[in-house]
Formats: structure tokens, sequence, C-alpha cells
């Protein structure tokens, strides 16, 4: 099969004929992108998160080995175009740079990104952009030291804007920032963040806040949150509506005012749906794959991966990614496990 027909494959293949070319599910949409959770623990506490909190690390992480094996197989089967590392916070992970440095020897040729809090990604970011990661999505919930505290559960936000100097002076490192939406918390951090980021030509996506085990979730039509930030921004920026790009997640808003320009993302992470084309799959780090950020039945690749062989690991993936719903019956941490097990 040659690439011009790959777009083509069709459900009525046979199902280890389609996962040697771009994977499609039963619904047609293509698997691109993997997001390794390489540890649950965190050095932080976030309000919005479970990660760092006592009952988040469950047993020793995963060896780098181990972690390749599954993802040499996981890479067999999908052929990603992207592989993200996340956690938890991926830098406290010890084996992260062999884990990088091995992707090429099971064949994978993604780009490499990485997300991260930022707090020791002064000390990492050299290392890891010669490891061959390209693209870095850092958390930035606000710019006070004392509301980015308040948010973090004791952080220093000085930390994580050391480790963005770093990042800022090198040629081939793309940035995105990440702030969760808290209105009772970082409301008037938002514009702020906003001219922080197009300063430095770096695009900053808004997300809106994922229940946590035991919050009642908003309704899906209630959009506050994202009404109450257009409505702030529009007081200092023009905002154009760019729409979301196919098999990505954010709302992207073309954004200009006080001789600033640049792209701006919201991220409707309960309100919004991105399910008609997301082809993201999920390792965390038990070795467990997750078709979906909220699936409730996981398939236990690593365990497997020791206990059958690769050829069945192969077929019954496949068959697994397959048979992705069309959509999750329901949007929280509950859902889950909590935000720290899937890598958000």
């Amino acid at each position: 099969m040659n690439p011009n027909q790959r777009a083509t494959v069709g459900r009525d293949e046979p199902l280890s004929v389609r996962a040697r070319e771009v994977f499609r599910d039963q619904e047609g949409r293509s698997v691109h992108t993997l997001r390794v959770a390489v540890t649950k623990d965190c050095n932080l506490r976030c309000r919005y998160c479970d990660s760092g909190r006592e009952d988040s690390s469950n047993g020793a992480a995963p060896a780098p080995d181990r972690l390749l094996q599954a993802i040499g197989c996981l890479e067999k089967a999908f052929a990603f175009q992207k592989i993200r590392f996340t956690g938890g916070e991926p830098l406290l992970y010890p084996g992260l740079l062999p884990l990088i440095r091995g992707i090429s020897s099971v064949g994978a040729e993604a780009v490499l990104a990485l997300t991260t809090n930022g707090t020791l990604l002064q000390r990492w970011s050299d290392r890891l952009i010669q490891a061959g990661v390209k693209r870095f999505n850092v958390s930035l919930d606000a710019l006070s030291p004392e509301v980015y505290s308040r948010v973090s559960g004791g952080g220093d936000v000085d930390l994580v804007l050391r480790g963005l100097r770093g990042l800022q002076s090198a040629e081939d490192a793309v940035v995105k920032l990440n702030c969760v939406l808290l209105p009772e918390e970082n409301r008037g951090e938002w514009t702020p963040l906003t001219r922080f980021a197009l300063r430095r030509g770096w695009e900053l996506r808004f997300i809106e806040r994922i229940p946590r085990p035991g919050e009642i979730s908003r309704r899906n039509s209630d959009r506050t949150p994202f009404v109450e930030l257009q409505r702030l921004l529009s007081q200092a920026f023009e905002l154009r509506p760019l729409g979301r790009l196919a098999g990505t997640t954010a709302e992207r808003y073309a954004v200009a005012g006080d001789g600033l320009s640049g792209v701006l993302g919201f991220i409707p992470a309960v309100t919004g749906s991105f399910c008609s084309d997301c082809g993201r799959l999920r390792l965390d780090s038990n070795g467990r794959l997750w078709r979906c950020l909220f699936s409730r039945r996981g398939y236990p690749l690593m365990e497997r991966l020791e206990t059958c062989g690769k050829d069945e690991v192969f077929d019954e993936l496949v068959e697994y990614v397959f048979h992705k719903p069309p959509t999750p019956a329901v949007r929280d941490q509950a859902a889950m496990g909590g935000m720290c097990c899937r890598g958000g």
C-alpha cells in the first residue's frame, strides 16, 4: 500500500492491514498522537488536579526499557506523528532522558513533545532539546507570585519563569503556555498572561477546568468561564475567531492590541467536543493504554507484553483501539481515576 492510498484505508480492510498504515478506528478517526504519562508524582499540589497528593503515587515508575518496549509495540501498530511525555510532572521521572533518547531505537519518527509545570525546566531544557524534544507545553496559571503560590499549593513562579527564559533562547523550541481558568483565583492574571505570551511569540491556551472527583460537573452548555474570559480580554484586545484545527482541542483566536498580535487558544475540556476527530492514545505510568482520557476500561499493555507473544498483543491492541467509542459517557477526573493517572 503506497502513501497515496493511506487515507483511503476503510473499515472493511483486515485490522492487521489497517494497523500497518494510517490507522483508523471504527468511526474513521486516524490515530496520530501518543501521550505517555511517565509518572504520577508531582512537586505541586494545584487546586484543580490530584497530582502531588499523598495517594497519587502507586508503586515505582516503570523502567525506561519497559516503557520503550510498550512504545515500540504501539509505534508498530499506529505509526505516531507525535509522542508527548506527561505526568504528574515528567521531569521527576529519573529515566526520562534515556527514554527520550531511546525513542528512535523503536522505529518512531514522531515529533517529541513535553508537558511540564516548568518548575524544574531550567536545569533540564538544554538536555531535553539535545535529546530531541522540540515542543514544550508549560503550565502557567499566574504571573503574580502570590496567586501562583495559592493556585499551585506553594509553588514558586520564579522557577517557571527562569525555565521559560531558557526555552526563549533556544532556536528550535516551540513553546505553548497553558492556563487553567479559575475565575475566583486567577481572573486578574488572564490579561497579563496574554501580554506575556504575545511579547514572546508564544501561544497561550486557556483551559476549562475538569471537575475533580467528588465535585459536581457543570452542564455541558455552561460556558461561563469562556464568556467571562472573552469579555475581559476584549477590553484590551481585538479577538477574531480562527476555528479549531482538525485533530486538535483548542478553539483558536487571532488577537491584536497594545502593539501586540498573535494567537490564543480556548480549550473547552468539559463543555466542548472534539471527539469526532480525536486521534490520541494515552499510556499511563502503570503501563496501561487508554483510548480516551475519560475511558472506563484500559488495555494492560505492559502486563500483556510480559505474559504473551508480541503478535498476540499487537492484534489485541488493534482491536482495542479500533473500537474506541464515539464519545465518553462522563467528563470528570473521577472517570479517569484522577488527572495524574493519564497525563491530562
